[in-house]
């Protein structure tokens, strides 16, 4: 019973350290390449969803449509949690 509280506690703590480094991450600054992504995708999103809302259009457009509303929003998702490097002495690892 024990083991099972323990490895619980254990579960909790690393989920909020996650969430916390989340958003973090968020909230940090984005470097300038990346807010052009996060422009780009919204675009992408909004153009494929007006398109979806136009009535008549071929079953595959509307596929292809929905393709790149997905699309468009894990470009955002991913391009929103770069960070900018704020440590000038820190170099890029490779």
């Amino acid at each position: 019973m024990t083991y099972y509280l323990n490895l619980q506690t254990l579960k909790n703590k690393i989920m909020r350290n996650f969430l916390a480094e989340a958003i973090a991450r968020f909230k940090a600054p984005t470097p300038a390449f990346f807010k052009k992504l996060i422009v780009f995708g919204s675009s992408l999103t909004g153009l494929s969803l007006s398109l979806i809302a136009i009535p008549g259009l071929p079953a595959a457009i509307v596929s292809l449509t929905g393709y790149l509303a997905t699309a468009g929003a894990a470009i955002i998702a991913v391009a929103k949690f770069a960070v900018q490097n704020t440590d000038p002495n820190q170099t890029p690892q490779q």
